[in-house]
């Protein structure tokens, strides 16, 4: 099962009340379809900001 076809089956239609889903920014999330599944079911889709080593103290 692909991530587009967990995200529409079992995560979506869990959720009770419009949610904001963040995710980061692999290429599998980098998605027009994950955007038009999130909004079409009144949730909104955030993506955390590019890593950056010098922001990181490890």
């Amino acid at each position: 099962m692909g991530f587009e076809q967990w995200l529409a089956q079992h995560l979506l239609p869990s959720l009770k009340i419009p949610s904001v889903l963040i995710m980061d920014n692999s290429q599998i999330h980098r998605n027009n379809v994950l955007k038009e599944l999130v909004e079409g079911e009144s949730h909104q889709l955030l993506f955390l900001q590019k890593y950056f080593h010098y922001l990181n103290d490890i």
